[in-house]
């Protein structure tokens, strides 16, 4: 377990994985703006919940409580969790250590990458995975977020398919890191509740809203 300075990310120590590289440099690419970027897609008044996965190390998290009444972030990966933990003291942040996906309950097959912390993603491969989490359905969080933020690694269609109710009843808007290969998928899937997608931001992800 490592400690880094960064002068971009608040001129602050963070707790940080020894063997990561990769992950560091890519969040220093992007910055904290990527989360203002997200933030002024909403009015004021609509900015009380952010769910917010993965988590990471916590720097989106500790971005967003900046902008953000309460953030939920959830991070499967356990050694990345404590450091999330470490570096978010926040009692406006509530940190799970499991996965979203479409039902609640299960334990899906993990894979880590040490040398880039944020390439964790569920893996269909049983024997190569480094670790299991449980999964939450966000249907059955009893929540009622202002924006959904998913960097789930290729495992953005089966989180909003566990989101029927929320997508139908609620209507957040998504931003999504998604994988090329699921795009289409996942675009279809939400026009059964209204969505479109209506833009993207300069790290790749794209925004998705519900007409009104």
């Amino acid at each position: 377990m490592a400690s880094r300075h960064s002068k971009l990310w608040s001129d602050r120590d963070w707790s940080w994985p020894d063997e990561d590289i990769h992950c560091w440099k890519h969040l220093h690419k992007h910055g904290p703006r990527i989360v203002k970027d997200i933030t002024r897609l909403l009015p004021t008044d609509q900015r009380n919940l952010v769910i917010q996965a993965g988590g990471n190390c916590g720097m989106y998290p500790y971005e967003y409580v900046k902008r953000f009444k309460k953030v939920v972030t959830f991070e499967p990966c356990y050694r990345n969790f404590k450091h999330l933990i470490i570096n978010n003291p926040s009692s406006r942040i509530t940190a799970v250590n499991g996965a979203l996906g479409q039902k609640s309950g299960e334990f899906v097959p993990i894979r880590n990458s040490t040398k880039n912390s944020g390439a964790t993603h569920v893996t269909t491969i049983p024997k190569i995975a480094t670790s299991f989490a449980m999964t939450f359905a966000l249907d059955d969080l009893g929540l009622k977020p202002d924006l959904i933020h998913l960097d789930v690694e290729g495992f953005e269609l089966e989180v909003i398919q566990g989101a029927r109710r929320l997508l139908k009843e609620v209507g957040p808007l998504l931003v999504v890191e998604i994988k090329k290969d699921n795009r289409f998928l996942f675009w279809e899937y939400l026009r059964e509740f209204s969505y479109t997608e209506s833009g993207f931001l300069e790290n790749g992800d794209y925004i998705y809203e519900k007409k009104r």
